[in-house]
């Protein structure tokens, strides 16, 4: 609620540390000095020496403190590691039974609120009585008392939270700032006023729905029923099981069948049968009489399909089709045993030209 990212939050910048470092006469080095020769200084005469706290057993802070204390060393700092027990830590923090904030040169500490306000970030951390980082600043002061007693439908109250905001990131840095949770969230967009947060919980005290008929139900103090159509989406149906076995057959064909999906089986709207991962047959129903090519093995699956899309192939199983040769039927359906055709006159044909040769016969030989 209220976050600001318009402000100019610190960066790494080493040209810009080390030219401090340099302005405040602490070393003899320059811009132009190595990493190796400022991580030298840094073991050898440390412009400054401090230590980095956590407590044990959190690998989070643990592994930061090692980036800290690595980085510290390429502008001369010698940075020390001090991992504590989380009693011991909790009494450094508060400065109780015998501990003292003087032990933590640097440390690190997050931060969970018990509600959604920003007032329960900003207050506990920053105040000047309890704060860890020991911040002291009237106007911080001022600002988060006038926060806390700001109602959100104030405009001001966006412009207290602006101001404290900027003087924590671009005048005071009384931290430096790691690192913020994001989370998402899926809400109706007729919901409104919802407040987004990083903590993993929900803030509904102001949240209301857009339109009249909820709206005015609030403003009478009469509750409203409001039904809605919730859609069920549609899955990809589950897998079938191919039910025909795996065998050898003497016939060009076979009928395959299988289980229906073991998913939304309402949303089923067709079966494919994939012989050699080729779609072969598209049926509705649980069986398909599968034709083949001629003799061979065949691999074949069947898949599901609904609105959503196709479901996975099924297990395989082969076919394999051996046709005995004499019981190949040929390709031109001709009939090698049938008798030839007969030409249409042919009988007659021959019945004249036999008359013709046997009367040719008999002239000639009365004319002898």
């Amino acid at each position: 609620m209220y976050s600001n990212y318009s402000f100019d939050v610190a960066t790494l910048d080493l040209n810009h540390s080390r030219q401090m470092i340099i302005d405040m006469g602490l070393t003899d080095l320059n811009l132009t000095s190595t990493n190796q020769e400022w991580r030298q200084l840094a073991l050898n005469d440390p412009v400054f020496v401090c230590n980095f706290t956590w407590n044990t057993g959190n690998s989070v802070r643990e592994n930061i403190g090692i980036i800290v204390m690595d980085n510290l060393r390429n502008v001369g700092i010698n940075c020390t590691p001090n991992g504590v027990i989380w009693a011991d830590y909790l009494n450094m923090l508060y400065g109780i039974r015998g501990g003292s904030r003087d032990d933590l040169s640097l440390f690190f500490i997050g931060w969970m609120p018990d509600y959604n306000d920003p007032s329960n970030y900003i207050n506990p951390l920053f105040n000047n009585l309890t704060s860890s980082a020991q911040v002291n600043d009237p106007e911080l002061e001022a600002l988060m008392l006038e926060g806390i007693r700001t109602t959100n439908d104030d405009p001001r109250r966006k412009e207290i939270y602006d101001r404290i905001q900027e003087l924590l990131v671009e005048e005071l840095y009384p931290w430096a700032y790691v690192m913020v949770s994001k989370g998402r969230t899926t809400h109706d967009i007729l919901l409104t006023n919802f407040a987004y947060n990083a903590m993993g919980y929900l803030w509904l005290f102001e949240c209301g729905w857009q339109g009249d008929t909820w709206n005015a139900a609030f403003d009478t103090g009469t509750p409203a029923l409001i039904d809605y159509d919730i859609p069920i989406v549609d899955t990809p149906p589950g897998v079938p099981t191919i039910t025909t076995t795996t065998q050898t057959i003497a016939v060009d064909n076979i009928d395959l069948a299988w289980t229906a999906s073991t998913g939304d089986e309402t949303a089923a709207t067709s079966y494919v049968v994939y012989v050699d991962d080729v779609s072969e047959a598209t049926p509705t129903g649980l069986t398909s009489n599968i034709v083949f090519a001629g003799n061979g093995t065949y691999v074949i699956t069947v898949a599901v399909v609904n609105a959503e899309g196709e479901s996975a192939k099924s297990e395989s199983i082969t076919i394999t089709v051996a046709i005995p040769p004499g019981d190949v039927p040929d390709d031109d359906d001709d009939d090698d045993d049938a008798p030839p055709p007969v030409i249409p006159g042919y009988e007659l044909f021959t019945l004249f030209a036999a008359m013709g040769l046997a009367s040719l016969y008999w002239v000639r030989k009365n004319r002898k």
